[in-house]
């Protein structure tokens, strides 16, 4: 177990239009993470919102941006600095459906052509530091 807290990110549109649409797959498994392990209440910060928990012992953050998916950088960032976070302890959920089930794929940076949302959320300081992706399959 790690000492590092960890931030978990999970990414949607904000407004009730979006409420149940599939670009809101990260608000939903963050929201599920807040229910079923009794995380601490939702408080505005980082242009979104935070709640404080624990999953298997380790301190968690939750996080939901109220940034549109292409915005959601610059609470990720905010939020990665204010607690002093590595790259390492941040796990982004988000709507992409590009590879199969449980396909993890590691960048070492995101170039400037990269999705917007994706480069967005480029809150480290680009040293190289790898960044994993787990995305949900077809």
């Amino acid at each position: 177990m790690s000492d590092t807290p960890l931030l978990i990110a999970g990414l949607g549109n904000p407004g009730a239009e979006y409420a149940r649409n599939r670009h809101n797959a990260g608000f939903m498994a963050v929201d599920v993470l807040h229910q079923s392990h009794n995380f601490g209440p939702w408080r505005a910060r980082f242009q979104g919102v935070v709640s404080e928990g624990s999953l298997g012992g380790r301190k968690t953050y939750l996080l939901k941006p109220g940034t549109y998916m292409n915005l959601s950088g610059d609470s990720v960032g905010a939020a990665m600095r204010f607690f002093k976070l590595p790259l390492n302890a941040v796990v982004v959920i988000h709507d992409e459906q590009r590879r199969p089930l449980h396909h993890r794929r590691h960048r070492a940076r995101l170039s400037p052509r990269a999705h917007r949302r994706r480069a967005s959320r480029r809150p480290g300081p680009g040293d190289g530091t790898r960044a994993g992706q787990f995305q949900q399959g077809r």
